[in-house]
């Protein structure tokens, strides 16, 4: 699905030298993510959230659709439902979904690019930090095809928040949930308090803590935390890269000898890269019928019968033939000689 996902990381890491609100346009091909993924946003509006921060996380949103969606040409749009569908939730003191809202009411999860942009764009509801409640609700969500949600495909939430869950147990409990589902986890926190540098035992302070604890271990492969607003942007490939699950990759191996026994034949896949972040998983072994052929030799000729001058002699059977294979030879007839009988 991610073509260049090491590159594409280390670029995010690169592009920090970029003063534009939006630098990152011409590494989209390398950050895009192909597939049927249906991808949810769980977005902090609570009360510490400043107007500033929220315009941010906005444009952060939509530049992640974007690069996500190679602009929208991996959407899943009209029929086509192999590709991308998104949903986003703001969260404060209680749950809002802005898709399900621009949507009309309708389903939560869009494949209407310019939709989700527009979704992405909504003014935020202030209030608590009730990252659990979001949780459940995009777990709900992505579980449900009344909401969108397809069968088969990748389930991917991003949360991003400015601190702590309000309940630390229970959006712990409520990822763990999530999680079960196999539901993958991205955490971004942006100027979540705490150390930043030298934090022991573990390399996050303040509202990093508590979210690490949400997100899919291990969690330096699915969390950053960002010091300001405006890392939103910078790091944006660096979690594009996070988010995107990568499919299995091989090539079928030869198919074994046909069993004269059984008349079936089998192959395997040999995995070059296995599935990673609930990709496509590699196929399973392949078993399929093939035909047999029958394989004989011939018997000795009977006795000549003095009536019909005729005798006959059959196939002796080694293997039977299977699925279709070439058929025993029928008995063969020949003329023989039969000497005059007689008395005087």
């Amino acid at each position: 699905m991610l073509a260049g996902v090491r590159l594409a990381f280390l670029a995010g890491l690169l592009l920090g030298a970029f003063p534009a609100p939006r630098p990152l346009l011409l590494l989209r091909p390398a950050s895009a993510c192909s597939g049927k993924i249906d991808l949810a946003f769980c977005l902090d509006g609570s009360g510490s959230m400043s107007g500033a921060g929220w315009t941010s996380v906005q444009a952060w949103t939509q530049d992640f659709i974007r690069t996500f969606s190679n602009d929208g040409a991996n959407m899943g749009a009209g029929n086509d439902e192999s590709g991308l569908k998104v949903a986003i939730f703001q969260f404060a003191s209680y749950v809002t979904s802005f898709t399900k809202t621009a949507n009309g009411g309708g389903d939560s999860f869009l494949a209407d690019y310019q939709l989700a942009l527009s979704a992405a764009g909504t003014p935020r509801k202030s209030g608590g930090t009730e990252t659990d409640d979001c949780i459940r609700d995009a777990h709900a969500a992505l579980l449900d095809v009344n909401e969108g949600a397809r069968d088969g495909a990748s389930k991917l939430l991003v949360i991003l928040t400015d601190g702590a869950p309000n309940s630390e147990s229970s959006a712990i409990s409520a990822a763990r949930a999530a999680r079960g589902d196999n539901i993958r986890i991205i955490g971004v926190g942006v100027d979540t308090g705490g150390c930043y540098t030298g934090c022991k035992p573990y390399p996050y302070g303040g509202g990093d803590w508590s979210n690490t604890k949400l997100v899919t271990p291990p969690h330096d492969d699915h969390y950053i935390k960002l010091g300001t607003y405006g890392d939103l942007t910078t790091k944006l490939v660096t979690v594009t890269s996070m988010a995107c699950p990568v499919d299995c990759s091989g090539t079928w191996g030869e198919w074994t000898t046909c069993s004269k026994t059984t008349g079936r034949r089998q192959r395997a896949y040999v995995v070059i890269n296995p599935a990673q972040d609930s990709g496509q998983a590699c196929p399973p072994d392949e078993d399929e019928a093939c035909e047999v052929p029958c394989e004989s030799s011939w018997g000795a000729w009977g006795d000549c019968n003095e009536v019909t001058g005729k005798q006959k002699r059959a196939a002796v059977v080694d293997v039977q033939p299977l699925n279709g294979g070439a058929a025993c030879p029928a008995d063969e007839i020949r003329d023989c000689d039969v000497p005059c009988e007689f008395t005087w």
